[in-house]
């Protein structure tokens, strides 16, 4: 399958490895963030919307599982996954024909990532840009509350012909993260539902020439008390696939050894 390691939710299915001759040069420090006070009521709502702070800083832990269909390039066939978080630490884990093909794991820091028979490491910045995009609830309550984070009014937009808010995030905190966690979020201008959000993709080689993805929320359902969508479109350049979520589950007590880095070496 040509998908690079369907690592679902933030740099989710890139479908090709981008390399670059040179990085451009990095500027020492970041822009001050901006906590724009119309936008910040617009993320409110949508929390509210979606269940509320109470139960979304409630949140421990979270395993989703599901399916990627119609994958550009996949041949038809169906990728199970299943997605695994708490707090930072992520574990992510791909199936073709009930046989696991990726696993991709936040290691504490030293983010590793299976390919083939082999471990990989994964540079700390491509790791960074791994938000839980599954339940967007969780992003937005941390951007909302993190004081390093810019969140600035946009403006009106549309999204498949509904009226939407359209407003940009962005963790300020070093230049690496104002380059790979910028975010444009477009919620619903009657429900505060988040109907899209637009981010980056950083390659393994240039934290600073990332490519450009997003998604679209659809079918929110109720999962102890916290909205969240069943059914996401992936979408970087001309690749695409649908992310059916079949369970959700918070709070299952998820241990911190299945965020572990593998032992041995590297390829």
């Amino acid at each position: 399958m040509p998908l690079k390691r369907l690592a679902l939710f933030s740099y989710l299915f890139a479908f090709a490895l981008s390399t670059f001759a040179q990085q451009p040069s990095i500027a020492s420090s970041p822009p001050q963030p901006v906590r724009d006070t119309q936008a910040v009521a617009v993320l409110q709502s949508a929390i509210a919307a979606m269940g509320g702070s109470a139960a979304v800083v409630a949140v421990l832990d979270v395993t989703v599982q599901g399916t990627l269909e119609n994958a550009t390039g996949a041949r038809g066939q169906a990728v199970g996954f299943v997605w695994k978080a708490a707090g930072s630490e992520f574990r992510q884990e791909f199936q073709t024909d009930g046989t696991t093909t990726r696993i991709y794991v936040s290691g504490h820091g030293s983010p590793r990532d299976l390919r083939g028979s082999a471990w990989v490491s994964v540079p700390y910045h491509e790791s960074r840009a791994v938000l839980p995009y599954q339940v967007p609830a969780l992003v937005l309550l941390n951007e909302l509350g993190n004081s390093n984070y810019t969140v600035s009014y946009v403006g009106a937009a549309t999204i498949n012909g509904r009226p939407a808010i359209q407003i940009h995030t962005c963790d300020e905190s070093d230049f690496i993260s104002h380059i790979v966690l910028a975010q444009d979020w477009f919620f619903d201008a009657q429900t505060a539902v988040p109907l899209q959000v637009n981010f980056k993709l950083p390659s393994d080689t240039a934290a600073n020439d990332p490519r450009d993805g997003s998604i679209q929320f659809s079918n929110f359902q109720i999962s102890n008390g916290i909205s969240v969508p069943m059914q996401l479109a992936l979408q970087e350049g001309n690749g695409s696939a649908t992310a059916i979520v079949s369970s959700v589950q918070f709070n299952s007590g998820v241990p911190a050894s299945e965020f572990d880095p593998p032992t041995g070496s590297d390829q």
